[in-house]
């Protein structure tokens, strides 16, 4: 596996369990998937990056008032769920 790829793939498993916490995977439903979706939208994009929000937990962005200019967008989150959707070979 890539270097890039399995940072991405961190990326997504550090998402996942900032909104959902640490749960099994086989507890992970379609009213999980939908909260998470509708969760990752109201977020902010390189929320882990940019100073304003790197130091907040996921309770605490959203909280805040985020533009939708500086939120995840759509597709982001659709590819994100994507991602987790697939099967491991």
């Amino acid at each position: 596996m890539r270097e890039n790829t399995a940072n991405a793939y961190r990326q997504h498993v550090r998402a996942f369990v900032d909104v959902l916490g640490d749960m099994p995977v086989d507890e992970v439903s379609y009213e999980t998937a939908t909260q998470l979706g509708d969760t990752l939208l109201r977020l902010p994009k390189s929320r882990n990056k940019k100073k304003k929000y790197c130091d907040l937990t996921v309770k605490q962005m959203l909280k805040l008032d985020i533009p939708d200019s500086d939120k995840l967008q759509g597709r982001t989150v659709s590819e994100l769920m994507a991602d987790w959707a697939q099967p491991e070979l």
